[in-house]
């Protein structure tokens, strides 16, 4: 009985996922990697459109799931890191908003002075656009919008997930209920029906294009 129960613990391993040594030689074609989708010349300028992950990944190749790294030269401007973590302690949330929301376009308008790439959370793209009319135009920067799209029953059980220490399906109901829906020139993408790793991708692929 003790060594079925040192067998059980031996297979179960130790919850680190890594390649052990008898899937080494199967790896190479089960993974995925970024091939070019047509003939490049040297010195050519790799847009997303030129990739698709294909298998089997040769020694050296990108995987897709870290394409998102590609895009190193956008500043990542989040409000919602504005409002819930840096003003949690502030017990008006209203007044958190507006904070956020000031701070947000703050931040904004030194790097549109830069001339910067920005990728901003939680903001619909005809308030951006109304707020920085001059500075679009002057700098002469391009507008893409991403509406990430899910049903109210999926909303609520990831707002679990990321609570963790209390569930409140009223509050997600009446904010979904506000602002679930997609502005006239979102690109729309379908949460449900892809995965964290493919929406990604699609908002990778459309940001470099």
């Amino acid at each position: 009985m003790v060594e079925r129960t040192r067998e059980l613990e031996y297979a179960l391993g130790d919850g680190i996922k890594r390649i052990e040594l008898n899937e080494k030689k199967t790896a190479v074609i089960q993974r995925r990697g970024l091939r070019a989708t047509q003939d490049l010349p040297k010195g050519a300028i790799i847009k997303k459109d030129y990739l698709e992950p294909l298998r089997p990944i040769p020694p050296g190749g990108i995987e897709p799931y870290k394409l998102d790294k590609l895009l190193n030269n956008y500043h990542f401007v989040d409000r919602a890191h504005i409002k819930n973590v840096m003003l949690r302690k502030l017990d008006d949330r209203e007044l958190a908003k507006e904070v956020s929301k000031k701070a947000t376009f703050l931040i904004m308008g030194w790097l549109m002075k830069k001339k910067e790439n920005i990728l901003l959370q939680e903001m619909r793209a005809p308030q951006i656009k109304k707020h920085f009319k001059k500075e679009i135009k002057k700098h002469n920067y391009r507008i893409k919008s991403f509406y990430l799209e899910c049903c109210l029953k999926t909303a609520q059980k990831r707002d679990i997930k990321r609570q963790k220490k209390y569930v409140r399906p009223d509050v997600v109901a009446e904010m979904y209920q506000k602002h679930a829906y997609s502005d006239k020139e979102d690109i729309v993408i379908n949460t449900e029906n892809n995965s964290l790793k493919e929406v990604v991708w699609k908002i990778v692929k459309s940001l470099r294009n």
